[in-house]
């Protein structure tokens, strides 16, 4: 058999090849696992919030939903836990191999992500080095926040939900199994991020182009899918602990300008941090091939891509939500272009990727397994170093220095708002004023923790009940907490400072 353009591809080394099955898709594949194992060191220690997930989960695992916050001082409110089932998970992995289980098991998921979104490409048609482009594309908008949180479930659920229904909709997978699938997803995906919002965006999206279709069609049946669609889905969305009262809490809290100006993944991406630089180099690789086969392009993308668009604009955190699912469809399209198009360039790409994909046809062997060990020990290896929380955002000396002061570790402390977790997680101390996790209370302790910031009349006020404090050192905090004649210094570096109240004064 010969290729089907040109002559075959070869590195010389056939016999070596079929041994170890060194195609093209399966060095894909673990390029995924490697160039996460490459970031892996990072992910832990860039904040608080993992660690925070880990003290929730063991609460849950230990006492079940609980009446009060397990971690908050002089709390009365039952916090809704939005993420319970990520927290219960990270918190057993944690248990089974510390820090470095949760690391591990979702470089794997990402790497399988990344992986899965480059073999659906191909095997819609989508020849090699574009899919490989797009693909590459999809981690760069994964990158800019890249960290072990729960949204990386609403990541990977987003990925199987638009591929789910992608494939009801093109005649490849019958209405029931996909509504089974969906709604199955949609029960998991609701009990660990709230991200499941998006997902029901989403399903309506598609129930609506459905239903465009079956009326222009006549299909009643298409039309009752549609709306089965949405109803199913928005009734599964309901079995959490909270039920309603989860979707209240998520609106709430998206609707708060003091949380989400305080919040910086929830803010406009920006050149300084490259957000901006990946928004735009997304959305061109997006909007041009849809522009330029615009007569093709389904109504549906067309609503996703002014949607998506519109909410990685005004929120960077959505900017991977963007990549996850419009870079998938515009490699589509782009595809179509080259296919059409006689220019020599379209025909050199389409040519070359022919021969690509006939030099790696059929291959078998050992190569694959061989360079996954290899690319989970390279995340082992990089990662060896990061998951014990040193890191420039940790004050781990002043950490050590409170390990040693048993007399504070059960009394109530105001904690820097980044350093709370790290003090909960790393020492005995039972309690905090707030933490990096404000979605759990309500939004006066943020507004307080602010005021005492700004050293407002009255700042003191805030702090009854309160006999020692942990801040940033050369912080705000800081400042005020030495200008005031009821906080001693106890500890100072160069990272934190720490303070206990010597009168009652206000």
């Amino acid at each position: 058999m010969k290729p089907p353009s040109g002559k075959q591809v070869s590195l010389g080394m056939k016999p070596f090849r079929r041994a170890f099955g060194l195609n093209f898709t399966s060095l894909t594949w673990c390029g995924g696992f490697l160039l996460l194992a490459l970031m892996g060191s990072h992910w832990v220690s860039v904040d608080s919030d993992l660690v925070l997930h880990i003290l929730y989960g063991r609460a849950v695992i230990a006492d079940g939903l609980f009446s009060s916050d397990p971690l908050l001082a002089w709390s009365t409110e039952a916090p809704v836990l939005q993420e319970w089932l990520f927290e219960v998970l990270v918190a057993w992995l944690d248990d089974q191999l510390g820090l470095l289980g949760p690391l591990l098991v979702f470089a794997v998921l990402m790497g399988m992500l990344l992986a899965g979104l480059f073999r659906r490409m191909r095997r819609q048609g989508v020849c090699l080095w574009v899919a490989l482009t797009y693909a590459i594309l999809v981690l760069v908008a994964l990158r800019i926040h890249l960290i072990i949180r729960p949204h990386m479930v609403s990541w990977l659920a987003v990925a199987v939900l638009f591929v789910l229904l992608d494939d009801w909709q093109q005649g490849r997978r019958g209405f029931p199994p996909t509504l089974l699938a969906a709604g199955a997803l949609m029960l998991f995906w609701t009990n660990t991020h709230g991200g499941f919002l998006i997902g029901l965006a989403l399903a309506s999206v598609f129930a609506f182009h459905q239903a465009y279709r079956a009326l222009a069609a006549r299909d009643s049946t298409g039309l009752l899918q549609a709306v089965a669609l949405v109803i199913t889905l928005t009734a599964v969305s309901l079995i959490n602990p909270w039920g309603w009262q989860l979707h209240f809490h998520l609106v709430a809290f998206l609707s708060n300008d003091l949380l989400m100006s305080s919040t910086t993944d929830f803010l406009p991406p920006i050149f300084q941090n490259g957000s901006l630089f990946v928004l735009l180099a997304t959305s061109l690789a997006v909007t041009i091939p849809m522009l330029l086969a615009w007569r093709q392009v389904l109504l549906r993308d067309w609503i996703l891509l002014a949607g998506l668009l519109y909410a990685a604009a005004t929120s960077a955190r959505n900017i991977p939500f963007f990549g996850l699912v419009m870079l998938p469809i515009a490699a589509g399209y782009l595809q179509g272009i080259l296919q059409h198009s006689r220019r020599r360039f379209a025909t050199a790409v389409l040519a070359s990727s022919e021969r690509l994909a006939y030099d790696e046809a059929g291959k078998t062997g050992v190569g694959w397994p061989i360079i996954m060990a290899v690319s989970v020990s390279g995340l082992l290896l990089a990662s060896s170093d990061g998951v014990d929380l040193e890191s420039v955002n940790v004050p781990v000396a002043a950490l050590d220095w409170v390990d040693g002061q048993p007399d504070l570790h059960t009394r109530p402390v105001f904690a820097d708002y980044m350093y709370a977790g790290y003090l909960l997680f790393a020492t005995p101390v039972e309690r905090v004023y707030l933490h990096a996790l404000n979605a759990n209370y309500p939004p006066w302790r943020l507004q307080n923790y602010f005021s005492i910031e700004d050293g407002e009349t009255g700042w003191q006020a805030y702090l009854e009940g309160y006999d020692w404090a942990f801040v940033r050192e050369d912080s705000d905090f800081d400042r005020n907490f030495l200008a005031s004649a009821c906080w001693q210094p106890l500890y100072s570096d160069d990272q934190a400072a720490i303070f206990r109240k010597s009168c009652d004064g206000q």
